[in-house]
């Protein structure tokens, strides 16, 4: 977090610390590998607001390692830190099938009422891009349900 709000633009510095991480990654939490995920997907903006192209954060197999042990830490985030997680593994094309299904969707038709009407944009949006339409359920029932409720 530190060379994120410093704004370190060192590529070196930034996979020093990703491979750090990914040796301790078993001492870790559920939190914690969300805010890895958000922290090192968010672009670096300069000056004047443009991200820095250059800027390569932490290599694909960063990523791929933290998405292989997150099914365990789904039922731990809350629902600003499952919707962070589920942006990027949407945006870097990351995670089976199976842990959308079984942990990311189940997790999100119970925490969905709760979500203010920003998140649940995004999670509209994200489930879009993912290509999300099997479920008519989510898809009437808990959209009519926060319509009506809003």
């Amino acid at each position: 977090m530190i060379l994120d709000r410093l704004h370190i633009i060192d590529s070196e510095i930034w996979k020093e610390t990703s491979t750090n991480i990914l040796r301790l990654l078993h001492k870790f939490k559920g939190r914690d590998m969300a805010t890895f995920l958000d922290i090192f997907d968010k672009e670096t903006l300069d000056d004047a607001g443009e991200p820095f192209l250059f800027l390569e954060k932490a290599p694909s197999e960063f990523f791929e390692r933290i998405t292989g042990l997150l099914p365990m830490h789904i039922a731990f985030l809350d629902g600003e830190m499952l919707l962070r997680c589920l942006e990027v593994l949407v945006k870097k094309n990351l995670g089976s099938e199976r842990l959308f299904v079984h942990y990311i969707y189940m997790k999100l038709e119970r925490i969905i009422l709760g979500f203010s009407v920003d998140q649940y944009c995004r999670v509209l949006r994200t489930l879009a891009d993912k290509g999300y339409s099997e479920d008519s359920e989510f898809w009437h029932n808990h959209i009519f349900r926060f319509v009506y409720i809003r």
